[in-house]
């Protein structure tokens, strides 16, 4: 006898009093997390699809292998939070602090997505995808950032500071402005003329 996965289950914004404390394989459409207390709550191989998740707690929660489609997170509180091989694709976040999550099992991929006074810094991220993103008025300090690819992103106002962003994939990014006297750039790609930007940090002016 072949047995078949059970379907995920679905919860909507009408459902969302249901939710459990341990979620997985679930999907959930339209949900506004804004109002809800979830510290302690967990959720693996889990979808969220134009969710809302504004000026919410989510200490302790832990997300693993979760994927976020056309999501906002606006001011969210990650103190403690976990996330594991976790996607944003065509979201908008706004304020989020992503150096308050647990830095052992932090790994995220950005596609698409609008990220507007991010904070990240300290954190171990080693071959991740940032693609096709629009950063803007953030900071990324002291992470690791090593074969990174940033394909397709634009860059504005946001500094990269004590970074090691070595064999990193910039050659198709715009708007950086990376100081190469505090970060580590050995094999890193960029293309001209954005690159262009390294002068000024050099005291350099190009005439043409």
């Amino acid at each position: 006898m072949i047995s078949h996965p059970s379907p995920a289950a679905e919860f909507t914004d009408a459902t969302k009093g249901a939710i459990p404390v341990e979620s997985e394989n679930c999907r959930f459409i339209g949900v506004d997390f804004s109002d809800l207390v979830l510290e302690g709550h967990s959720f693996d191989d889990c979808e969220f699809r134009s969710c809302r998740f504004d000026h919410g707690s989510f200490g302790g929660v832990i997300f693993s292998t979760c994927r976020f489609d056309q999501c906002q997170l606006t001011l969210v509180s990650l103190k403690h939070a976990t996330l594991a091989d976790v996607e944003f694709v065509g979201c908008k976040l706004v304020g989020v602090n992503f150096s308050e999550c647990d830095d052992l099992r932090f790994s995220i991929t950005l596609n698409e997505s609008v990220l507007d006074s991010v904070v990240i810094f300290d954190r171990r991220m080693k071959g991740t995808r940032i693609l096709g993103c629009r950063v803007r008025d953030s900071e990324l300090s002291g992470n690791d950032l090593r074969n990174a690819d940033f394909s397709g992103t634009t860059f504005e106002r946001t500094n990269f500071s004590r970074c090691n962003l070595e064999n990193a994939d910039f050659s198709s990014c715009r708007g950086y402005l990376i100081d190469p006297s505090t970060n580590r750039l050995k094999n890193a790609k960029f293309s001209l003329p954005e690159a262009e930007s390294f002068l000024g940090f050099l005291g350099i002016k190009l005439v043409r």
